[in-house]
C-alpha cells in the first residue's frame, strides 16, 4: 500500500537545556517512522520544533542572567544541530517563537472562544506576597496530592505522572525564593473539556487495541475522573500574547499553544493559512490521513485529551491514529534522565566521543535506542550494555557479513557482483524469507514496534549468515566457481534487502554501504517496500567496514 498521507508529529522539547538520551529515546521513533513511510512511497509530513515559551525557560534565564529569548534561541539552534547530526529527517523543524506560529495560535484561541469551547472563568491561584504577583505552576513545588511524592512540580508529578493545579499541591512553596503563598481568585480563559467529553470517550474507546497500553490507560483514567475546564492563559510576560478583549495582558499557556505547533508547522511547511492550503491533505478527514504522535509518557494527556479536544472544537480536522508514547529510558540505578537535575549523558557528551572513541558512530546510538526502546516499560541504559550490543549485533553479525561477502567478491570476481547462471528465481526459500521479513517489518514499523522490528531484522541477518556458512563460498571457489558465483550472488541479494529494511534505523551505515555498492539512495528507495534485486556484474567500490568494535574501556563508567 502506498500513496497514503502520513503525518509524523514529534513532541517539541523545551528549549531550556541540552538534549539527553532520555529525550532521544522518546523522539527517535518519529524519524524511523518517517523514513519507513517514505520508503513505502507514502506522502510523509514530518514536523516538530522547539518549545520556546513557558516557565522553565524563564527560570533558566534568571539562573543565567539572560533574557528568555537568548536562552530559547541558544537551545533551539543546538537542537537543530543535534537533530541534524543524529539524522532526523524533519520536513520542518520550527520553533514556537516563530511569529507565524504566534498568529496561528492566536487565531485558534479566538475561534475556540467564539465557538464556546474556551470560556472565561475565575479560579483559585497561588499568590506570592514577596513577589507581589500570581506565580506560575512551574515556579512552585510541593507534595503530590495523588501519590504523596515530595518536591513535585506545580503542574505534574514525575513520580506518578498525575497532572493537577498548583493550588492542589500539599504545602506548596516557591522553588527559587521564600515567603508564604496564599490562594486568591483570578479570571482566566479556560478550555471547556466538558463540551467534548462524550465525543472523546467514544473515540478513545475505539483505540484500546491500537494505542500503547500506557496511552490508553492514562487517557481512560482522565475520563473516569470526569473532564473539567483547563486554564489556557497565564499571568507572565513571556509567550504568545492573547488578543481576546479583556485578556490582552496575559499569555497563552504553553501547553495549549505548543500542541498547536503540529498544525502550525504543517501550515507553514505546506503553505496556506488556517482556512485552507496544501496542508489539508494531512489534516482533513476526507483525505484519510494517518497521524502518528511520538512523545514520552508524561505528555500522553496533552495528545489524547487536550489536543483532540481542541481539534474537535475547531471541527473537520483529523484526530490522532497512533499514540507512540514511550516509557522512560533510565540510568542503571533506576533514575530517569533529567535536564534540570543533570542526570545522564547528553547528546553533546556523545558527539564529543564520536571520533575519539574508535567504533562509536551516530548509528550505534540510533540502533541501541530503537532496539531497546522503552515502548512498554522503562528500559535501562548502561555503557556496558550499549557497547556489548553494538559489538554483538552490528559488528559480529551484520558488518562481518557485509565484509566477508565483499572480500570474496573482490578477490575472486574482480570486485563485481557475480553472475548467477539461473538467476534468483531458483532460490524460492531465500525469496520467501526476504518477502516474509518485508511483510513483518511493515506491520511492526507501522505499529511503532521498533524493538520487535529490529529483532525481526536480526533474524534475517542470522539467516543470511547461516546461508553463507552452509555453502562455504571460500571453499567453493577452489572447486566450482559457478557455485561460488551463485552463492555470492544470493548473498548480495540478501545484503541489499537487509540494507533497505534497516534504513529507517541506521541510515548512515546504509548509505555508506550503498556507496560501496555503487547504488544511489534515490535508486535504492525508488521501488517501494518490496524485495528488489541487485544487478549481476555491478562493479563495487573499495571495501570498507560498516561498523568496528567499541572498546568498553574507552566509554564512561556506568
Amino acid at each position: 500500500m502506498s500513496g497514503r498521507n502520513v503525518l509524523v508529529a514529534k513532541a517539541w522539547p523545551y528549549a531550556n537545556g541540552p538534549l539527553h538520551f532520555g529525550h532521544i529515546a522518546g523522539l527517535l521513533p518519529a524519524d524511523a517512522l518517517a523514513r519507513y513511510f517514505r520508503l513505502a512511497k507514502d506522502n510523509v509530513l514530518f514536523v516538530s520544533g522547539s518549545d520556546c515559551h513557558g516557565t522553565p525557560i524563564l527560570n533558566r534565564a534568571i539562573e543565567e542572567g539572560k533574557s528568555p529569548a537568548e536562552i530559547a534561541d541558544f537551545y533551539h539552534q543546538q537542537f537543530l544541530d543535534h537533530f541534524s547530526q543524529l539524522g532526523f529527517s524533519h520536513d520542518l523543524y520550527n520553533k514556537t517563537a516563530d511569529p507565524r506560529h504566534h498568529e496561528i495560535a492566536q487565531q485558534i484561541l479566538q475561534r475556540l472562544y467564539h465557538r464556546g469551547y474556551v470560556i472565561a472563568k475565575k479560579t483559585p491561584h497561588l499568590f506570592s506576597a514577596t513577589l507581589d504577583r500570581l506565580v506560575a505552576d512551574r515556579e512552585v513545588e510541593g507534595t503530590c496530592p495523588d501519590c504523596g511524592a515530595l518536591d513535585s512540580r506545580g503542574d505534574q508529578c514525575d513520580a506518578c505522572g498525575k497532572t493537577y493545579e498548583a493550588t492542589e499541591l500539599i504545602s506548596p512553596r516557591l522553588k527559587n525564593g521564600s515567603g508564604d503563598l496564599i490562594i486568591v481568585e483570578a479570571e482566566h480563559l479556560h478550555l471547556d473539556l466538558r463540551k467534548v467529553e462524550a465525543k472523546l470517550r467514544a473515540w478513545v474507546e475505539e483505540k484500546q487495541t491500537i494505542w500503547r497500553e500506557n496511552a490508553f490507560k492514562t487517557t481512560m483514567s482522565w475520563l473516569a475522573d470526569g473532564l473539567k475546564t483547563r486554564e489556557v492563559t497565564r499571568d507572565i510576560d513571556w509567550g504568545v500574547s492573547v488578543t481576546i478583549p479583556g485578556f490582552e495582558n496575559k499569555r497563552i499557556y504553553v501547553w495549549f499553544e505548543a500542541v498547536i505547533g503540529y498544525l502550525s508547522a504543517s501550515i507553514i511547511r505546506c503553505g496556506g493559512d488556517l482556512d485552507g492550503g496544501e496542508w489539508e491533505k494531512w489534516w482533513r478527514p476526507e483525505y484519510l490521513p494517518i497521524h502518528y504522535y511520538v512523545h514520552g509518557k508524561d505528555n500522553i494527556p496533552f495528545h489524547t485529551i487536550i489536543f483532540p479536544a481542541m481539534l474537535l472544537g475547531l471541527g473537520d480536522l483529523a484526530l490522532p491514529n497512533i499514540i507512540a508514547s514511550s516509557e522512560y529510558l533510565t540510568l542503571p540505578e533506576g533514575k530517569k534522565f533529567s535536564t534540570s537535575q543533570g542526570y545522564g549523558a547528553t547528546v553533546s557528551d556523545y558527539f564529543d566521543m564520536v571520533g575519539p572513541v574508535e567504533g562509536l558512530t551516530v548509528d550505534s546510538l540510533r540502533f541501541f535506542i530503537l532496539a531497546r526502546n522503552p515502548e512498554a516499560r522503562d528500559s535501562p541504559f548502561s555503557w556496558a550494555s550499549f557497547s556489548n550490543f553494538h559489538n554483538a549485533e552490528l559488528v559480529n553479525k551484520f558488518a562481518n557479513l557485509f565484509s566477508r561477502v565483499h572480500a570474496l567478491t573482490e578477490k575472486h570476481f574482480e570486485n563485481r557482483v557475480p553472475v548467477m547462471v539461473d538467476g534468483f528465481d531458483g532460490h524460492q526459500e531465500i525469496r520467501l524469507a526476504i518477502d516474509s521479513c518485508y511483510s513483518d517489518l511493515a506491520r511492526l514499523y507501522e505499529g511503532a514496534n521498533f524493538r520487535a522490528a529490529v529483532d525481526r531484522w536480526l533474524e534475517l541477518v542470522v539467516f543470511a549468515n547461516k546461508f553463507i556458512n552452509t555453502h562455504e563460498p571460500w571453499k567453493q571457489v577452489a572447486v566450482d566457481m559457478e557455485k561460488a558465483a551463485g552463492t555470492l550472488y544470493v548473498a548480495w541479494q540478501l545484503i541489499y534487502n537487509l540494507l533497505i529494511m534497516i534504513y529507517p534505523v541506521i541510515p548512515f551505515a546504509v548509505e555508506k554501504a550503498f556507496s560501496v555498492m555503487n547504488i544511489t539512495v534515490e535508486n535504492a528507495n525508488s521501488a517501494g517496500w518490496v524485495r528488489r534485486e541487485i544487478l549481476p556484474g555491478l562493479g563495487l567500490n573499495v571495501r570498507t567496514s560498516l561498523f568496528t568494535r567499541i572498546n568498553r574501556d574507552d566509554l564512561p563508567e556506568d
